[in-house]
């Protein structure tokens, strides 16, 4: 298994191709913050027999538009799902798949950040499968913390 990270800033290995995101407060006073948006994987083909191939991927998500100036995002709950949206195989195939293991937040929680980072293990099945692209939304609620000015 390999680990594929992904961030604005690794062009090399996948392209954030739309971000999109909405706040809003809750009844309880906290920020209902939603990400949205799809990413092209470059490299992540089967390469021989027809046996499952895992790979971990890690999304690193930045909220700079999302925040108030000046402000990082302490998560309190979290939801995120990830789906994969950019399926194909080349010429004959069987036994092929796709699956998403598992999907999981990486920061700590209670812990102010600028920055999502969105754990998944995906998969694949069948020698001449591609995954060519995924989608994510994640639901957050917490709140906006104003940076310390030193």
């Amino acid at each position: 298994m390999f680990t594929l990270v992904l961030s604005p800033d690794s062009w090399q290995e996948g392209t954030f191709i739309s971000q999109h995101h909405v706040h809003s407060k809750t009844g309880d006073g906290k920020v209902h913050l939603i990400l949205k948006g799809a990413v092209s994987l470059k490299r992540f083909k089967r390469q021989k027999n027809t046996l499952w191939a895992p790979m971990r991927l890690i999304l690193k998500i930045p909220l700079r538009q999302a925040l108030p100036k000046n402000h990082k995002f302490q998560i309190e709950q979290w939801a995120p799902q990830i789906m994969l949206s950019g399926l194909s195989h080349d010429n004959d195939t069987s036994n092929f798949g796709y699956e998403i293991r598992w999907t999981k937040l990486r920061n700590p929680p209670n812990t102010p950040t600028n920055e999502i980072h969105i754990e998944a293990e995906i998969a694949v099945r069948d020698n001449n499968s591609h995954i060519q692209q995924l989608n994510y939304s994640i639901d957050l609620v917490g709140s906006f913390t104003a940076l310390n000015k030193e």
